[in-house]
């Protein structure tokens, strides 16, 4: 199981189609506040979506349960949430 953070950017949700095309099980963390049409557009590829956040270690430690591997495309250039912040999320 591969967890890919940031899948539902431009990158993120690419990788997520190829890997998913592939057959290789992802899990796709999403935000709380992630767009629910490009979620939706991960649940129609068959990923099992957790959901956290990468200033909280907790949400985090649940989304790395059993995963082999992190594929990270996240970055808070284009976040407009309070706290977010280079320092933080990258």
């Amino acid at each position: 199981m591969l967890l890919v953070v940031g899948a539902t950017g431009m990158l993120g949700s690419e990788i997520c189609r190829q890997l998913a095309s592939a057959g290789t099980p992802v899990r796709a963390l999403i935000r709380r506040s992630s767009d629910p049409a490009r979620v939706r557009e991960l649940q129609a590829l068959g990923l099992e979506i957790v959901t956290g956040d990468l200033r909280d270690p907790v949400t985090l430690a649940g989304a790395c349960t059993g995963v082999t591997g992190v594929v990270s495309t996240a970055t808070a250039v284009m976040w407009h949430e309070p706290g977010c912040a280079m320092r933080s999320v990258d």
